[in-house]
């Protein structure tokens, strides 16, 4: 929760409830941001260090597979698309 002061008034702000009501443009938006400020890039980097698993082919699937999920809102239509074909062709 965070509380803001401006002369005098005071407001609690539950991110939670903000984040609940919030469409799905404004959760791309707000990923954009987080993704511009370099938050989602350390979270990633974070991440990606605690789960490195690599095959013998060399590539950490499990990482590359999380990336995804957690980046579904930054994907284009497009991009979106190739990832279900590949996965209902499995």
């Amino acid at each position: 929760m965070r509380r803001t002061s401006f002369n005098s008034i005071s407001v609690d702000i539950d991110l939670d409830d903000i984040y609940a009501e919030m469409g799905s443009g404004d959760c791309k938006e707000m990923a954009s941001w987080l993704y511009e400020d370099g938050y989602l890039n350390e979270y990633l980097e974070r991440e990606r260090a605690k789960n490195l698993t690599s095959h013998t082919n060399g590539w950490d699937w499990k990482g590359i597979c999380h990336k995804l999920s957690i980046s579904q809102l930054r994907l284009t239509n497009e991009e979106e698309e190739i990832i279900k074909k590949i996965a209902d062709r499995l």
